[in-house]
């Protein structure tokens, strides 16, 4: 029973995180692109380590909602007794 609290929890959770990001779309799309830039030798040091920690953090958002997601549907499942 509390593991499917914890997976309606983490759905909803992963629901708002994936809300946010739909809204700030436009700034999601420029941080996953962004290295490309670092590579052209547009950017100063300040610059680079900017888009670089951008990139590591929508990277990590990501994978937080997937991982939110997976527990969440799993723990959600119902178990076949037999």
């Amino acid at each position: 029973m509390i593991k499917k609290i914890f997976g309606i929890i983490f759905l909803i959770f992963a629901f708002i995180i994936s809300i946010t990001e739909i809204i700030r779309l436009p700034e999601v799309i420029g941080n996953i692109i962004g290295p490309i830039k670092m590579f052209s030798g547009e950017l100063n040091d300040y610059e680079t380590g900017l888009t670089l920690g951008h990139f590591i953090g929508q990277m990590f958002i990501i994978v937080l909602v997937s991982i939110l997601i997976l527990f969440g549907i799993k723990w959600i499942k119902r178990k076949n007794i037999e």
